[in-house]
């Protein structure tokens, strides 16, 4: 795997966690006894936070890997021990997914759901209750400029779920026609949700038409606000327009901060949690390990 797999920017949050997480275990099993030290673990960490400098659980999974490395030493049996604590973080975000959708399968049956952009999880869970009898109706829109929307999309159809792919501006349409919203996460802190940009609208549109929009997220994503991450970079133009003329600009990000208190909840592996268990949880982290990280970039 190389680290190009790491640079996915349509995916949906969870499947990204599973490569970066197989990505780390290839880098640990490529090091040599004489590479066995903290500054090349530092190298591999601060290479995938450049990757996906905005995915919460990395953030987690790469203070795990600092704290055992100090733990355990350098040898080759320690670095065997690390990378089973790894295959254990990526085994745990699994089964929280199958308890997430255990959470959201009963608010399903004879429903109208909005989905944003593209979370496997979501995906999954609406798999899982279409598999299990439920009969639910899909709006979701594009999510340009990589159409994730559109992804999930054939996804659902494929799968014989009803659905209705519209335009990112029918966002009202959308909350209008719909008895609840579901959006992903890429972090969750105290104070907001960091997704797809356009979820501050369809958030802000939920709360005007008083309909729920929920956020489906394992709590490996709940992050401080404290840790920051990198700023997102603009990307290429040409993902919008092909044109080029003088006087024309384009500004083009894929997320943006969504204030935590615009949702009805969260729906974790825990089950629908308020924002206020919410900040609670986020409050007893404990980063220490990650904190050092980030300094030193």
């Amino acid at each position: 795997m190389s680290s190009e797999t790491l640079n996915d920017n349509i995916s949906g949050a969870s499947e990204i966690f599973n490569r970066a997480a197989l990505f780390l275990i290839e880098q640990i099993k490529d090091l040599t006894e004489s590479e066995n030290d903290s500054n090349r673990i530092l190298h591999i960490a601060k290479k995938i936070l450049y990757e996906q400098p905005r995915m919460a659980p990395l953030y987690h999974l790469l203070n795990l890997t600092l704290v055992l490395w100090q733990e355990y030493g350098s040898s080759n049996q320690d670095r065997g021990k690390l990378i089973r604590h790894i295959e254990e973080v990526i085994d745990h975000e699994k089964k929280a997914g199958k308890r997430i959708i255990q959470h959201l399968f009963p608010l399903t049956d004879q429903k109208t759901i909005a989905v944003f952009s593209r979370s496997s999880t979501i995906l999954d869970a609406l798999l899982y209750a279409h598999e299990q009898g439920a009969v639910f109706r899909v709006f979701i829109t594009e999510a340009r400029p990589n159409l994730e929307g559109h992804k999930t999309a054939m996804d659902l159809a494929n799968a014989g779920i009803e659905t209705t792919l519209v335009v990112d501006a029918a966002l009202s349409h959308v909350v209008r026609n719909s008895d609840f919203i579901c959006v992903g996460a890429d972090r969750i802190s105290e104070t907001s949700v960091i997704n797809k940009i356009g979820t501050k609208a369809l958030a802000l549109l939920s709360r005007e038409a008083t309909k729920p929009i929920y956020v489906i997220s394992s709590e490996n994503k709940f992050l401080p606000d404290q840790i920051k991450m990198r700023d997102e970079a603009l990307h290429p133009s040409s993902e919008i327009d092909s044109e080029q003329r003088e006087n024309l600009h384009y500004w083009n990000k894929y997320f943006e901060d969504i204030p935590l208190t615009l949702f009805t909840g969260v729906i974790s592996e825990s089950g629908m949690l308020t924002t206020a268990n919410v900040r609670k949880r986020i409050q007893g982290l404990n980063l220490q390990a990650l904190q050092a990280l980030l300094q030193k970039q």
